[in-house]
């Protein structure tokens, strides 16, 4: 404040995060302020970087500024500001701006004498490019004042290339987003624009000046894109008001309006354009002449005048021509429009309201060749004269058109407005995305127009389609109409159509809907009130349904107005048939096929020959209806049945018994918008039982008001619930008879229910698992929002005795085992979604088959608050068995193989449930189970107990075998050992199983250890032996013959033993060879029918099994008749491989190579005696 006083400001921010979130980069600032208030003083030097102190990269954005200000006063006011700009030197990333000599700023400032005024004097800036060239800005004056302003400057040099654009646009994306920007690369002079620019500009009543341009240093296209191609050297444009150049009452236009002139001129383009503008003309134009002629010979002449038809310029008119020829629409439009070029003229005489709405309106055009529209070729004429008064009282005197697009086409012709007149109009469209990008479909349309908007005709034909598809919403419509009205004043003065639809058509999807009387109708689009008014007199609209199924709906009228209405009608005899039902899910998509499951019938397509299946009549049921509104609704509506029946989709299907079936529904009203709906329901069957029901809401308007007099009652009995298994499939039979008494009320937001439902004779049962849930009897009662299962209770029910003589034996001798029970009790909150439920098993055998029997005690509690769901419990088996014999038990395939038949896709896998369940599930085989099958006879005991968390699933416990033995290869094997135990993964238990031959001199056998995925089978002996040993005495309960001639047995059965089911292939038939024996002779001899010895061949004896007479035969069949062999000496080192081929029958040809070389032809023949 003090003539030398100084205020300094330091400013150091290293990390602008630090000071607001996201912020990038640093800053750091010195600004001193010298001075008083009267004369001053500013400096400042500041950087911003986006890149921190300690980065690699650094980009600082520089500006100094010095700055001198001096206020002059009238006596304690201040008046004006003067301002000397001493310095001004910007930069960053290579751009640099900076004053050459100081520019004076003077702000004259608002006080009560004046007002707020600014000059800016000469200035001399410098603009430098990372290449150090430089445009000078020349500023030689501005000033502004209250809606006043005016400027004058110049440009030198300045450089526009498509590099520095994209450096620039670069610049300031780094500012903001951490980026190093790269210095633009040298560009050649043809692809740039050096230019120089000046203007002078004044904004006063109105604006006017000048602005020129002056391309240097070359010629040609401009080196950038733009809509179109562009190759001015010069342009010059003048902004002036018209009364000052005298041209006025020469080009009959108003001297206060605002002229508009351009002139550019290049090496193959010139720009002529004046523009007369007023803002009392239409859309502000009084007078418009444009020539453009561009490079690529692309030309546009626009010449639009208008001129007053009356006094005050109460219609105005608007006409011209407008010629085009090479113009790309998409470009000049940016997009706007599609892909096009229009080659032709266009001639218009328009007459406009003082609102500019077109009284009259007069086009005619045409489309010449090379004329394109959306890449559609183009032509055609067209030739239009409109009178319009609104959208209901207009006069088409012509409406030529003949357009071609592509393999489009657009034909009308006549006139609509008078008596006679008649319009014609052909739309052919194959591909609507023809006339415009991406609309759907195509069109084929002939509509015609007779007579005049009072009294008229119209007929239209026609398709729309979207392709070959055939569901509803996407299969072509098929439609053919005829009306016959017209456009009339009412009563009250309301307007609107009044006629008669004589005739409607419409095909969709295998939907026909028709009306084949003619129907009255009335419709006021703004009637009383403003609201929209109609009268429809009665029809009979009429619905067939693929060609076999007729539904005629019979509209007895229906009016409306001032937001009332009446409606009646009604639909009678409706015969739901099967083939109705069905044919209705498919046209809709949806699923009515009750007798399949997954697309697979329940019986899975087995036919039982000789079974005659129920028929009945299919149902028949009259639909009515007589409602009104005014303000609420009143009127009754009715389902009634008249004859017929339904067949249950069981296997074999069975009838229901309808006898009755009716609903009721009444609307009555009530104060103000409100009314009373309430609704009765009637089921009776003959012996399969019965329902009724009562529902009541209050409307408001059509909207449903859920209140305490909200309320549904249902009571009844079924005295056979069996039908329900239809919805199971073919999985669980159900079965009994329920009494049902429940009444919902509606408090406080939510359904309060009381009442409950009893059932005796209950049965559930699961025929492929055995499970057998018989003479059941169920207590359930609802109790506001709570679901209580007082008590399902199944008592033990053998159906099918054991086979196992041990468990047959105890069921038989102990008492609980014969009198059991399963017992289940629970809840279940519907506003909360929890609950619990408790099972407990006694002696309960929940698993009957002929292969297998399960008898179970225990309690299971299941403890739910979706989508959370625990599962605690233990159950023991108080006896059974399971025969692992699979010739009981149909194949299956596992869970990760489809199979898709012909014409089948897969389907999409269903996403994960949502629920969590979490499981702790103990199985304890208690002490009397037993494994029997396939020679294993063991009794088994252990538990295990079943965990899942976190959606995995895992398993602890053993099992351990008690007892038993195993025959297999003939021989029966004690079960030493047998073990299997479960230490997470449930589907890889670790196995430890051994067995053995007991009572030989040498205990043989086999042992099964490591997990189930990768099992490691040996064999065992007691004492150790050999493993030629351990075979012997395994399989044929003696040591190996001392000569080896068991070996190619042993060999095979041990590889057999070891690899696999006893039953599969043998091993050497896997590794491709037909087969191996052991034989007696010499290697290499072509063979004898006679032995090698005869009883007195010599009195030397020795063993027919001397190993030094036996070789092993390896054979493998090629082809039909043509066989290789080797043959190798146990004893000793010969070796022969083999070729035979037989010739014809009993000769054959064999050759050898080995030990013994050489080709023999061998004749055999046999001799039965």
């Amino acid at each position: 404040g003090a003539k030398d006083g100084e205020l300094k400001l330091k400013v150091q921010m290293p990390k602008l995060a630090a000071w607001w979130p996201e912020l990038p980069g640093q800053a750091q600032a010195d600004l001193s302020i010298k001075g008083d208030v009267k004369e001053h003083r500013l400096s400042l030097n500041a950087l911003y970087d986006a890149f921190l102190a300690g980065e690699e990269h650094q980009q600082p954005l520089g500006l100094n500024l010095d700055l001198l200000g001096e206020i002059n006063f009238d006596l304690d006011t201040p008046q004006n500001w003067l301002l000397t700009l001493k310095d001004l030197d910007a930069s960053y990333a290579g751009l640099a701006l900076k004053n050459k000599d100081d520019v004076a700023i003077d702000l004259t400032l608002a006080t009560t004498r004046q007002q707020f005024a600014w000059q800016v004097g000469d200035a001399e800036l410098k603009l430098t490019y990372p290449d150090e060239r430089e445009t000078l800005i020349l500023h030689q004056h501005s000033e502004g004042g209250l809606k006043q302003w005016e400027t004058q400057g110049a440009i030198t040099d300045g450089i526009a290339n498509m590099a520095l654009y994209e450096y620039v646009l670069a610049v300031a994306d780094s500012l903001s987003n951490k980026k190093l920007v790269v210095a633009p690369k040298k560009v050649n002079p043809e692809d740039e624009l050096i230019f120089d620019v000046a203007w002078d500009f004044t904004q006063k009543e109105q604006l006017s000046g000048d602005l020129s341009f002056a391309r240097k240093h070359s010629q040609g296209l401009w080196p950038f894109p733009t809509p179109v191609p562009l190759d001015f050297d010069t342009f010059n444009l003048s902004v002036k008001q018209t009364g000052t150049e005298g041209l006025a009452d020469k080009l009959l236009v108003s001297p206060e309006g605002m002229h508009i002139s351009a002139a550019a001129k290049g090496g193959a383009s010139i720009l002529d354009a004046d523009v007369f503008l007023h803002p009392a003309s239409p859309f502000m134009l009084e007078r418009a002449q444009i020539d453009m002629e561009l490079p690529d010979k692309s030309k546009l002449n626009a010449h639009v005048f208008t001129s007053s038809e009356g006094l005050h310029l109460e219609e105005t008119r608007l006409y011209g021509v407008v010629q085009t020829s090479g113009i790309p629409l998409h470009k000049v439009s940016y997009g706007a429009v599609p892909p096009g070029m229009i080659n032709g003229d266009l001639n218009f005489n328009m007459t406009l309201s003082e609102d500019n709405i077109p009284n009259q309106l007069f086009v005619t055009g045409q489309f010449l060749e090379g004329s394109r529209w959306n890449n559609q070729a183009l032509k055609g004429e067209i030739d239009l004269g409109l009178s319009y008064q609104d959208m209901h009282h207009f006069n088409l005197s012509k409406g030529d058109i003949n357009l071609h697009l592509g393999n489009a086409s657009i034909v009308s012709n006549g006139s609509f407005g008078e008596l006679n007149d008649r319009f014609n109009l052909s739309i052919k469209a194959p591909q609507l995305s023809a006339l415009w990008p991406d609309l759907p479909g195509s069109v084929n349309l002939d509509l015609s127009l007779d007579g005049m908007m009072s009294d008229n005709k119209l007929t239209a034909k026609g398709r729309f389609s979207q392709g070959n598809f055939t569901e509803v919403g996407k299969a072509p419509i098929d439609f053919d109409l005829r009306m016959v009205g017209g456009w009339k004043e009412f009563q009250g003065g309301h307007e609107g159509w009044s006629g008669s639809l004589e005739f409607i058509d419409v095909k969709h999807a295998g939907i026909d809907i028709s009306q084949p009387q003619a129907m009255s109708l009335t419709v006021i689009p703004q009637g009383e009130g403003g609201l929209p008014q109609w009268d429809i007199g009665p029809s009979t609209l009429r619905i067939g349904l693929k060609n076999r199924h007729q539904i005629d709906i019979e509209q007895g009228g229906t009016s409306g107005k001032g937001g009332k209405f009446d409606t009646k009608g009604a639909l009678r005899g409706l015969r739901l048939t099967p083939q109705l039902i069905t044919d209705i899910g498919e046209t809709f998509g949806v699923d009515t096929n009750f007798e399949s499951k997954d697309g697979k019938p329940i019986n899975h397509g087995i036919i039982v020959r000789g079974r005659s299946l129920a028929t009945v009549n299919p149902p028949v049921f009259d639909f009515e209806w007589d409602l009104s509104f005014d303000k609420a609704l009143t009127g009754t509506a009715s389902l009634r049945h008249l004859s017929g029946d339904f067949l249950l989709p069981t296997d074999p299907p069975v009838p229901l018994g309808l006898q009755k079936l009716d609903l009721h529904i009444n609307s009555q009203a009530q104060a103000g918008t409100r009314s009373l709906l309430t609704a009765d329901f009637d089921l009776l069957t003959q012996n399969k039982g019965g329902l009724k029901g009562t529902a009541r809401v209050n409307l408001d308007g059509f909207e449903p008001v859920f209140d305490a007099t909200t309320q549904l009652h249902i009571k009844g009995s079924m005295s056979d619930i069996s039908w329900l298994t239809a919805f199971t499939g073919d999985v669980v039979e159900l079965g009994g008879a329920v009494d049902v008494d429940v009444t919902a009320n509606y408090r406080g937001g939510n359904w309060v229910t009381s009442g409950g439902v009893k059932g005796h004779d209950m049965r559930v049962v699961e025929v492929e698992n055995g499970i057998r849930l018989l003479n059941g009897t169920m207590d359930l009662s609802l109790n506001g929002n709570d679901v209580v299962l007082k008590r399902l209770h199944f008592p033990s029910v053998i159906r099918i005795v054991p086979n196992e003589w041990r468990t047959r034996q105890w069921i038989e001798e102990n008492p609980p085992a014969q009198n059991g029970s399963l017992d289940i009790t629970g809840n279940w909150n519907l506003q909360s979604s929890r609950g619990k439920v408790n099972v407990l098993f006694d002696h309960y055998p929940i698993m009957q088959r002929t292969d297998r029997f399960a008898m179970i005690s225990g309690q299971v509690a299941i403890d739910a608050a979706l989508p959370r769901i625990v599962v605690d419990g233990k159950v023991t088996a108080d006896a059974g068995w399971a025969s692992v014999d699979i010739k009981g038990t149909a194949p299956t395939l596992d869970s990760d193989v489809v199979v898709l038949r012909k014409g089948e896709k897969l389907e999409k896998p269903k996403q994960d449930s949502p629920l969590d369940l979490l499981l702790n599930f103990t199985v304890d085989l208690g002490p009397r189970f037993y494994i029997v099958g396939f020679g294993l006879d063991a009794g088994l005991r252990g538990a295990i107990t079943i965990k899942q968390k976190d959606n995995e699933l895992s398993a602890e416990g053993e099992f351990n075998t008690r007892g038993g033995a195993i025959e297999a290869y003939g021989q029966r094997l004690q079960i030493r050992r047998g073990r299997i135990a479960f230490e997470g993964d449930i589907a890889n238990p670790i196995l430890d199983i051994e067995a053995l031959r007991r009572n030989l001199e040498v205990e043989a056998g086999m042992r099964v250890v490591g997990n189930a995925r990768n099992p490691k089978i040996t064999l065992v002996s007691y004492p150790e032996v050999s493993e030629v040993e351990k075979l012997s005495w395994l399989i044929m309960g003696r040591g190996p013959d001392s000569s080896g001639g068991d070996l190619a047995m042993l060999l095979t059965v041990g590889a057999s033993l070891l690899g696999g089911d006893p039953m599969d292939e043998p091993m050497h038939r896997k590794l491709g060879i037909d087969d191996i024996t052991v034989r007696r002779g010499d290697v290499g001899e072509s063979g004898s029918i006679l032995p090698r010895r005869t009883v007195g061949d010599s009195t030397a004896y020795q063993s027919q099994d001397d190993i030094s007479e036996q070789f092993v035969k390896i054979t493998k069949q090629l082809r039909q008749g043509i066989n290789l062999s080797i043959e190798q000496a146990l004893s000793g080192s010969g070796t022969v491989a083999k070729v035979s081929y037989t010739l014809i029958r009993n000769l054959t040809v064999e050759a050898k190579v080995g030990t013994v070389n050489g080709l023999e032809l061998i004749y055999r023949r046999f001799f039965r005696d």
